[in-house]
């Protein structure tokens, strides 16, 4: 993807020194139907693992998922597992407000039992760690291109961080639109920009996340990128790349595959898609 425009996280809200499921994954709002587009806001954290600590930092947030989900909890995460670039879990958390977001904060403290489960299990999870990173991203529908997806039939990312140079998010802004606009022909291209609120960086970072069925949409994505000059002619693609040199600092890709035991996710994901989540 960044040959286009040009981390990761136990999605969580730390309180009391434990995680805070808040609200449906990002791209899952609507439990109703099978595609759904993203919430307006997602709250992620990233937690950068030790090495070699995976499979245990991996069991502690499965009980801890277990945890919400022997409690009936109405919050909800997907985990993601790095592929490439450092080690690191991702969960991801939408919310529709900030007073939603409170809301799920008050439930979790209500219930003793399982508050006292996150903290313990949290406490342990510090030993896996190196660091720890939260932050808030608001979803920018007018950057993004075929967001909506049947999210429990995915099961990788794409995500790509972009940290735009001081004074050009305007310009970024013009250019994500741009390139939507050369792909909007080829019906497998989609993605979902964030912009970030909250958080080191915030005003001039943004992410693109793709969600994948597996890894042959990666080789889809790469014969996609190399259909771009047949949509745009040179003068416009030379163009597209000056307004880029000039507007992005520095950007990352790297792929992550999708959890199901450290995730916790409506349980009519087992019924969509039993073959992943109806597994025990």
């Amino acid at each position: 993807m960044k040959a286009r425009f040009g981390s990761v996280l136990a999605l969580c809200l730390p309180v009391a020194g434990f995680c805070l499921f808040a609200a449906p994954a990002a791209f899952a709002q609507n439990q109703s139907t099978h595609v759904t587009g993203p919430s307006k806001y997602l709250f992620l954290t990233n937690e950068a693992e030790k090495p070699g600590v995976d499979a245990a930092h991996a069991k502690n947030e499965a009980a801890m998922s277990q945890a919400l989900r022997e409690a009936n909890s109405s919050f909800h995460a997907l985990a993601l597992e790095s592929i490439t670039g450092e080690p690191r879990v991702v969960f991801f958390h939408g919310f529709d407000s900030f007073a939603d977001l409170q809301k799920a904060h008050e439930a979790m403290m209500s219930n003793a039992a399982l508050r006292s489960t996150m903290e313990s299990d949290g406490a342990a999870d510090g030993s896996f760690l190196t660091n720890t990173a939260n932050s808030v991203y608001k979803f920018r529908e007018d950057l993004s291109l075929r967001a909506p997806v049947d999210l429990p039939q995915m099961r990788l990312f794409e995500i790509t961080i972009f940290h735009i140079r001081a004074g050009h998010e305007h310009d970024f802004e013009t250019l994500a639109k741009e390139y939507a606009k050369a792909f909007e022909s080829m019906p497998s291209v989609r993605w979902a920009v964030f912009e970030k609120m909250y958080g080191k960086g915030s005003g001039n970072t943004f992410i693109l996340a793709t969600p994948m069925k597996s890894m042959a949409d990666v080789d889809q994505e790469v014969m996609d990128d190399s259909k771009l000059k047949s949509t745009v002619d040179e003068a416009q693609l030379k163009s597209m790349r000056e307004l880029g040199d000039k507007t992005i600092e520095d950007s990352e890709s790297n792929l992550f595959a999708i959890s199901r035991t450290m995730s916790y996710v409506p349980a009519s994901w087992a019924t969509e898609s039993p073959d992943f989540w109806g597994k025990k």
